[in-house]
């Protein structure tokens, strides 16, 4: 099984955790963790954060050796039979605040040992995006790859036209700002308008969606462990 989410917090902490345990009071959050009943991250940023997770299935190899995985296995506990991944403060929380039943997923009840990988942010001595756009480019084929960039990039107009009204706006040149404004947006709705009616560039977007979901900035791999398996849970810091 296996299942993509945008895990989303305001406290800088995302986790995955039974939801019988959560809004419950508890001491620390590092002994639950400790414990088994809750697996977090300490992201060091808010923001949404995109992720697969796998269940007793292992993502294409090919595809990990683009991430950095953690140095062991987490324990993470489900006696419902349900996980959920989400901003920590809905752990703790009294209210839902920031995770919905979207963010659950099922499983067999049980223990389970979980491996991390995050995208790494380089392949040897090079960008990571160097070699997301090669195999871009070889997922697209050649022509379709310089066919999309064309009008993906296009002119920097748009650019251009906020940066000058930016500068007008501070300037206080005030009739400039608001017409560069009303150009800049202008701009927007016609270019949107054609690239919808290009019917090959949507169909090239949506392939480039497709493949950029196959890397997300991290992956979860949860395999089914015995009840004797030594295996300790824990946190980590990015």
């Amino acid at each position: 099984m296996r299942k993509r989410l945008d895990i989303r917090t305001n406290s800088s902490t995302i986790g995955i955790w039974d939801p019988a345990h959560e809004r419950q009071v508890v001491d620390s959050l590092r002994a639950e963790a400790t414990a088994g009943r809750l697996f977090f991250i300490e992201t060091s940023a808010d923001g949404s954060y995109e992720a697969v997770i796998y269940v007793d299935e292992q993502p294409d190899p090919d595809c990990l050796s683009l991430y950095t995985p953690s140095d062991r296995e987490f324990l993470i506990e489900s006696q419902s039979g349900r996980l959920i991944a989400g901003g920590l403060e809905d752990f703790v929380g009294s209210t839902e605040q920031i995770t919905s039943e979207k963010d659950q997923f099922e499983i067999s009840a049980g223990r389970y040992a979980l491996q991390f990988y995050e995208l790494s942010e380089e392949i040897g001595d090079k960008p990571v995006d160097d070699e997301l756009d090669n195999r871009l480019r070889t997922h697209l084929g050649s022509a379709d790859y310089d066919y999309y960039l064309s009008k993906f990039r296009g002119l920097p107009w748009g650019g251009i036209l906020i940066a000058a009204a930016i500068i007008s706006l501070f300037t206080r040149i005030w009739a400039l700002s608001a017409g560069l404004f009303a150009i800049w947006i202008a701009y927007l709705v016609v270019r949107s308008r054609i690239e919808a009616a290009d019917l090959r560039f949507q169909e090239i977007a949506k392939r480039v969606d497709a493949f950029h979901k196959q890397y997300p900035w991290f992956i979860y791999v949860l395999r089914r462990v015995a009840d004797d398996e030594n295996i300790e849970g824990g946190w980590l810091k990015l």
